[in-house]
Parts: structure tokens; C-alpha cells; sequence
């Protein structure tokens, strides 16, 4: 079965506006599924700066209506679900994890122990050393005597 693919491609992060509404750039694609050509453009999509794909439609070509136009995209039956093709192109946009070299492992493994021992040290109490700060010093004037006469 020949599927034709009609992608959104959104590039960076994903950002909103206040209504809710992608404003983050993206493109729709349209590329025949499981080709040579299919298999390129996949692999290059990271290189591209793709971070999502979402799949909007999938036709069918060999199942075609005589009603439409030849150039038309509705002339192919739609397929309704979707899930399979979605599932193939995340494949792609994950990467890998790559195997650490005994160093970048040892590395990892400090960090990990510095950051344990960072978390269970307990905050230290202020010590009070006897002198207050920011306090005016107070002194007891004596009473003004009263002058005889």
C-alpha cells in the first residue's frame, strides 16, 4: 500500500500566545511514506532543527474517486488512524543515548555523589557571637539634677 504523508513540522520549542494558538515557526510537508526519499528526509530532520512532527492526514493512493481532480489529495481515500505513522517519525526524532567512556563515567559518578552529599547536608545555625548588629547602642544619660535655689 502507497501512503502519502501530510506533516506539520514545527522547528525549536513550542511556543503559545495567549489564545492557545502555535506561534512557534512550522511547515506542512506532504512525502510518500516508507521511500527512499522518506528515509533522507527523516534521518535529517534533527540536522534540520525539527523538534516536533505531527502527522495531519494520511491518504491511501491506491484506493483513488473518480470524482476529484487528478492533482487533488481528496481524489485518495484518507486513513483514519494515524498512531502507526506518528509512532515511525518519533523513532526518528529521538537521540540516542551514546555510550560513556570510562572517564565521563567515573565523572558522572562524582557528580552524582556530590550532589547526594550536597542534599544531606544540613544548613548550618547562625552562631551568635554576643554582638548584635544593627541595634543602636543605649546608655542611661543620668537625670538632670535639679538646681537649688
Amino acid at each position: 500500500m502507497r501512503v502519502q504523508l501530510k506533516l506539520r513540522l514545527y522547528y525549536g520549542k513550542q511556543m503559545y500566545d495567549s489564545k492557545g494558538n502555535v506561534v512557534t515557526r512550522n511547515e506542512c510537508v506532504s512525502i510518500q511514506y516508507d521511500t527512499l526519499e522518506y528515509m533522507n528526509f527523516m534521518k535529517h530532520l534533527n540536522a534540520n532543527g525539527v523538534s516536533s512532527v505531527k502527522v495531519e492526514k494520511a491518504y491511501n493512493l491506491d484506493e483513488t474517486t473518480d470524482k476529484e481532480s487528478v492533482q487533488s489529495l481528496n481524489r485518495y481515500k484518507e486513513i483514519e488512524d494515524v498512531s502507526e505513522y506518528e509512532n515511525d517519525i518519533k523513532k526518528y526524532l529521538e537521540v540516542p543515548e551514546k555510550e560513556l567512556t570510562p572517564e565521563q563515567k567515573r565523572i558522572k559518578d562524582l557528580e552524582e555523589k556530590l550532589e547526594s552529599l550536597l542534599q544531606n547536608q544540613q544548613e548550618p545555625k547562625e552562631s551568635k557571637s554576643g554582638l548584635s548588629v544593627g541595634r543602636k547602642k543605649t546608655t542611661e544619660s543620668p537625670e538632670p539634677k535639679e538646681e537649688q535655689k
